[in-house]
């Protein structure tokens, strides 16, 4: 398995995780709605803060420092994780392609030569067969 794809779904679980927590501990601690304790635990780990719910509880401004400090960090992990594998993605069609390249050449007329002398020039091969 690719190690990106693991950890990737590693950060996923945490943010998932931390999520459900972050949800269900505004339902409980500041009687949110479900709509609107997501909304606030979104808004509070994308670090938006728009103001229109706030905590008013102390366990609810700890509940949301917590959620703040936990939440960035995971939901980063989750951003460059997924950014890092579209990039390595990229990376590999673009060797596939210079490859694809490379190997079109030597099947042509020209590369046909060209194999033809490199195997003038290299003595390895003629060597191991004298060795037999």
């Amino acid at each position: 398995m690719d190690p990106l794809r693991s950890r990737l779904r590693i950060y996923l679980l945490f943010f998932i995780t931390v999520m459900a927590l972050g949800v269900f501990g505004f339902m409980t601690v500041e009687g949110l709605s479900l709509s609107d304790a997501l909304y606030f635990s979104i808004v509070t780990i994308a670090t938006v803060g728009y103001g229109d719910i706030h905590p008013s509880t102390g366990a609810g401004k700890v509940l949301a420092i917590l959620l703040v400090v936990i939440g960035v960090g995971v939901f980063l992990g989750v951003i460059a994780n997924a950014t890092e594998m579209m990039l390595n993605r990229r990376e590999k069609q673009l060797r596939r392609e210079k490859v694809h390249m490379v190997i079109s050449v030597f099947f042509s007329e020209i590369g046909r030569g060209l194999i033809a002398f490199f195997a003038e020039c290299d003595p390895l091969p003629w060597m191991l067969l004298e060795e037999r």
